[in-house]
C-alpha cells in the first residue's frame, strides 16, 4: 500500500522532515548490492520520467575546478547520449563508502543504508522542484519512505555546511520491480536546485570528504 504522504493531486507542502520508519532489507553485502543494481536501473526509467514533467536538469560532467555543465531532460531526450546523462546522475555508492558508513555510523546495521542506489535532478526553480516532488508523490510505481527538506526555513544548514537540497527515499513497487524482488529496497532521489548543484565540483568535493574524514562519519 502507498504511504499516507502527500494527500494525492494536491500539491505537496515540502515538510521540514517524513520518515515511515523503513529500513533496507537486512541481507549479506553482495545481496544488498544485488538488489541495488537492479532498483538502480528502474530508478532511471522513473527519473526520465519525473524529470519530462517537471523541466528537470542534469549534470553533464566535471571538468575540475571549472563549472560543471548541465542539460535539460527535454532537450537530450531524443539524442543518442541522452540516456547517458541519466546514468552518470543514477549511481551506486561504492563498496569502500558503504563500509565506512557502517563501521562509522550505523554499527555494522545494513538496514540503514539507504543510499546505495540514488540519483539526483536538478531544477532552476522552487517551483519545478516541487512539480517533480508532486509526480513522485503521484506516481503508483513507487512509495515515498522518508523525506528530508533542507530548504525549509528550519533546517539548520550549519550542519551541512550551507549545503541544501530535497532528499527522498523511496522504495519502487512496480510489477517489475516485485518480479525482480527489488521492491523492499530503499533507493534515495535527490531534488537540487540548480544554484546548488553549480558549486558541486571535483574540488568541492574532496572538501567535503576531508570534512567528513576529520568528524569521522
Amino acid at each position: 500500500s502507498r504511504t499516507s504522504w502527500p494527500p494525492r493531486g494536491h500539491p505537496p507542502p515540502l515538510p521540514s522532515s517524513f520518515h515511515s520508519h523503513a529500513r533496507t532489507p537486512a541481507a549479506p553485502q553482495s545481496q544488498i548490492y544485488c538488489q541495488a543494481a537492479i532498483a538502480n536501473l528502474l530508478l532511471m526509467d522513473r527519473i526520465k520520467d519525473w524529470a519530462e514533467q517537471s523541466d528537470g536538469i542534469f549534470r553533464d560532467k566535471v571538468d575540475g575546478e571549472s563549472e560543471a555543465t548541465f542539460v535539460r531532460w527535454r532537450a537530450v531526450k531524443g539524442d543518442a547520449g541522452g540516456t547517458q546523462v541519466v546514468d552518470r546522475a543514477s549511481t551506486l555508492k561504492g563498496h569502500k563508502r558503504c563500509i565506512e558508513k557502517l563501521l562509522r555510523v550505523y554499527h555494522d546495521d545494513f538496514s540503514h543504508l539507504m543510499d546505495i542506489s540514488r540519483s539526483c535532478i536538478v531544477f532552476s526553480t522552487i517551483k519545478a522542484l516541487n512539480e517533480c516532488l508532486q509526480a513522485i508523490a503521484d506516481d503508483d510505481d513507487v512509495v515515498v519512505e522518508r523525506v528530508k527538506n533542507r530548504y525549509h526555513p528550519d533546517y539548520d544548514s550549519e550542519a551541512t555546511a550551507g549545503y541544501r537540497d530535497v532528499c527522498i527515499n523511496l522504495r519502487l513497487v512496480s510489477s517489475q520491480a516485485k518480479a525482480l524482488g527489488a521492491e523492499l529496497f530503499v533507493c534515495e532521489v535527490q531534488l537540487q536546485l540548480l544554484d546548488f548543484a553549480r558549486l558541486k565540483t571535483n574540488g568541492s568535493h574532496k572538501r567535503y570528504v576531508e570534512a567528513r574524514q576529520s568528524r569521522g562519519t
